[in-house]
């Protein structure tokens, strides 16, 4: 009973399901309909196996024999398990469609989650390469702006809204081009278009919407640009600002500079070229087409419209300076002429050197070409007038020589005879002023015999034809000497004469000539020191490089501006004019070529603490002996 009663439940479930689930079968009608009817069928015959067939029915009528059940199986469930078996017959085929229906749809959404993930990558992708561009948009130093296909601001960089910092507010995305040009022009930030603002404007705008080559745009605040615009894909439009303020004034520098260099060159007549092995080319500088005789550019700069221009006398002479350096790989430099197309010639000289890279090969080289024509006609000029000075030198040198024999031969007569007078060698003489004149002539005579040696000296000595006799001696010997022969003259004046014992040393040179420079500079200092004075000599030779030797005075000492003029010859100082004190002007002069001939110097400087003055005779080293060692301290009148 329990068993029918279960079956009955299940049968009746499976009815309820496929009755509820009948709409959506809708594609397998027939076969959800057999099923159903069958369903119906086995249920209802369920149903009366329950209630009425069997002994374990609820309701016993008595069908409960074997072959009645048999009976009852076969007729009861027979049809219904019939239509069930046509129904799934029926949909088998459906759910074969609907299991290949439902594999497509899983592969469709395999590949639908596929997509989704390749577009989610797309557009990570796309928002890291947006992010990206314009991160580099931005950190880019150009102004930098993209406008899309109806020109209006799609993106931009923080240089381009530092260009509109005025009007920040209006520089976003969405503004159109137009506006902006607009209202840069006027705000007054274009002055090119000063005066012509909607033709500028018009201008302008066609320049962005067909962009050709970069042009450069200057804004008020003297800022130069370099624009470049170019289309997209899409018909947008890129542009770029490039500051380019600092090259334009870089190149504005270049050109002032080159201009300059140019105007220097022209003045002074010297331009610069280089040429080049490797391309076989070369470049001239505009000084050196016109020392050519050609306009700058009037010719091409090769080396055979220079070579044409040589010479021809100097041609093979100049070839052989190029070959030489060349094959030296030296500088060279060269002298040679150069003949114009009006037969003009003209002096110049090439100086240049080869420049050879690390591998020692030979690239080209470089130098200057310089007009030295008027440098050569100076040359010429000074050596014909140092020809003409040096005959008259020798003129002057021979006039003197013959002056000075035939002033000697009378003078000496005069001085002789006017000697015998005053010593009345022939008797005496009948009033004594016959014996004074007699003295007055004997030392006037002397004195011009002496003043007619110096300028004959000192001629020589300017004509160079003095040749040094050296020998080696004692200086102190020549000192004192020296001090012999001036030591009455210096008594006349109580003038106290001091030598040094340091001068006791040896010395190699014109004995003469040095024994003459010492009497002529103690003789001026004897004239110029006032009685009761003060004269010294004294060496020095602390130097490692020369000696000095001092004459040192108490005199009426010389201003700085008074020492130039006493070295020159017939200059006299201050005192020797107004005191009326004799001399001609040669002593010092010829004191100074002596000392120069021995490779020394002359110097005259004023005592700084005490009157009077210091001459230093400056002699090398080499000249010199060994000083004495410790030699007595004199109280020495002055110092330098």
């Amino acid at each position: 009973m329990l068993s029918e009663v279960a079956i009955l439940v299940c049968l009746t479930a499976m009815f309820a399901v496929f009755w509820r689930r009948k709409n959506r079968l809708a594609h397998v009608k027939i076969g959800r309909d057999l099923i159903n009817i069958g369903l119906a069928i086995v249920v209802i015959a369920s149903l009366t196996d329950t209630l009425f067939v069997g002994e374990a029915s609820i309701f016993n009528i008595g069908f409960s024999t074997e072959e009645a059940l048999q009976v009852w199986r076969i007729a009861g469930y027979l049809p219904g398990l019939v239509l069930i078996a046509f129904g799934i017959a029926r949909m088998l085929p459906a759910i074969e469609q609907l299991n290949s229906e439902i594999q497509a749809r899983k592969f469709s959404e395999e590949k639908q989650r596929e997509q989704n993930k390749r577009l989610q990558l797309a557009i990570e992708r796309a928002g890291t390469a947006e992010t990206t561009l314009l991160d580099a948009i931005e950190s880019m130093p150009e102004a930098v702006a993209i406008f899309d296909k109806n020109d209006r601001l799609f993106v931009c960089n923080q240089p381009y809204r530092d260009r509109f910092e005025e009007i920040a507010h209006m520089v976003k995305p969405g503004t159109h081009f137009n506006d902006l040009v607009r209202i840069l022009v006027e705000m007054g930030r274009v002055p090119e278009a000063v005066g012509r603002e909607e033709k500028w404007i018009r201008a302008r705008i066609r320049e962005h919407q067909n962009p050709g080559e970069p042009i450069e745009q200057q804004f008020a605040d003297g800022l130069v640009y370099r624009l470049s615009e170019t289309k997209t894909k899409n018909g947008g439009t890129v542009s770029i600002r490039t500051d380019i303020t600092e090259i334009r004034n870089r190149e504005k520098a270049l050109e002032e500079n080159r201009a300059k260099l140019e105007e220097a060159q022209a003045i002074a007549h010297i331009g610069n070229w280089v040429h080049n092995a490797v391309t076989n080319t070369h470049e001239w500088s505009d000084e050196v087409f016109r020392i050519l005789g050609y306009e700058p550019g009037e010719v091409d700069q090769r080396y055979s419209n220079f070579i044409s221009r040589v010479h021809a006398n100097d041609l093979e002479r100049l070839r052989a300076v190029f070959l030489l350096a060349s094959e030296r790989r030296e500088p060279f430099e060269a002298e040679f002429r150069l003949v114009h197309d009006d037969e003009r010639t003209i002096y110049v000289r090439v100086i240049g050197r080869l420049i050879i890279d690390e591998d020692g090969q030979l690239l080209g080289a470089s130098g200057t070409l310089q007009d030295i024509t008027a440098q050569h006609m100076f040359e010429r000029e000074l050596t014909q007038a140092k020809l003409e000075a040096e005959e008259g030198t020798r003129s002057k040198s021979l006039f003197l020589a013959n002056m000075s024999h035939e002033l000697r031969t009378p003078l000496n007569a005069v001085i002789g005879f006017s000697e015998v007078l005053a010593k009345e060698i022939f008797g005496p003489l009948a009033n004594d002023r016959y014996r004074e004149y007699a003295d007055n002539i004997q030392s006037s005579g002397r004195h011009l015999l002496s003043l007619i040696d110096d300028i004959l000296e000192y001629s020589r000595l300017e004509s160079g034809s003095i040749e040094l006799q050296e020998t080696e001696f004692n200086l102190l010997d020549i000192t004192k000497s020296t001090k012999t022969m001036l030591e009455a003259k210096a008594k006349e004046k109580s003038i106290n004469f001091f030598l040094s014992d340091k001068l006791d040393i040896r010395l190699r040179a014109d004995e003469r000539k040095l024994k003459q420079v010492l009497i002529n500079l103690v003789n001026n200092a004897i004239k110029f020191t006032p009685e009761r004075g003060k004269i010294e000599i004294d060496i020095s030779a602390d130097s490692a490089d020369f000696a000095s030797i001092f004459v040192i005075d108490s005199g009426f000492g010389i201003s700085k501006e008074e020492i130039e003029n006493v070295m020159r010859p017939f200059g006299r100082a201050h005192h020797s004019v107004a005191k009326s004190i004799e001399g001609t002007g040669l002593g010092l002069p010829l004191a100074k070529s002596i000392v120069e001939l021995h490779g020394g110097e002359l110097k005259i400087t004023s005592n700084k603490t005490k009157p009077g003055t210091t001459i230093e005779i400056i002699l090398p080293k080499w000249r010199v002996g060994e000083l004495p060692q410790d030699p007595p301290h004199l109280n020495l009148v002055a110092r330098p």
